[in-house]
C-alpha cells in the first residue's frame, strides 16, 4: 500500500494595529490558501497511487490554540461543514483513505481532531486530542 504524508505550511499573522492579537480575517485567508495547497497535494498523491493520505495536524488553521489571545472556536469545522464535504468528495473521487488533522466543532465545543474518511467518502472515525 502506498501512503503519502502531506506536509503543508501553516502561516501565523498578528494584527499590526493591535499588538499581541491575531488579524482573524488575514488568518482565515491564509488558512484557506493552506487548505487549497493541501488539497492540491492530496490530489497529486492520489493520482500517484497513494491509498492512504495523511495531513498535518490542524491543517485548517493559521492560528495556534495554545495562544491565550486566540479564540479557538473561530476556525473549528463542523463535521457536516464545507471542508469535511470537500474531504469526503476527494476520498470518494480517488477511492482513498484520508486521515486529516483539523480543528472540529461539535456540541458547542472545539476539538483538535484527526478524522478518518473512507474511500466511499464516509467519516469512519475521529480521534480528539
Amino acid at each position: 500500500m502506498r501512503i503519502s504524508v502531506i506536509q503543508s505550511e501553516q502561516k501565523f499573522r498578528y494584527d499590526v494595529n493591535r499588538p499581541g492579537r491575531y488579524n482573524l480575517a488575514l488568518c482565515r485567508r491564509l488558512a484557506q490558501a493552506g487548505i487549497d495547497e493541501t488539497f492540491s497535494m492530496m490530489e497529486q498523491a492520489a493520482r500517484d497511487g497513494s491509498r492512504l493520505i495523511v495531513t498535518i495536524e490542524a491543517f485548517n488553521a493559521s492560528v495556534s490554540p495554545q495562544d491565550p489571545r486566540y479564540h479557538f472556536p473561530d476556525v473549528a469545522e463542523p463535521l457536516d461543514g464545507p471542508l469535511m464535504k470537500r474531504l469526503a468528495a476527494l476520498a470518494r473521487r480517488y477511492s482513498v483513505y484520508l486521515v486529516a488533522g483539523l480543528y472540529t466543532a461539535r456540541k458547542n465545543k472545539a476539538y483538535n481532531s484527526a478524522v478518518l474518511i473512507g474511500p466511499r467518502g464516509r467519516l469512519e472515525g475521529i480521534f480528539d486530542k
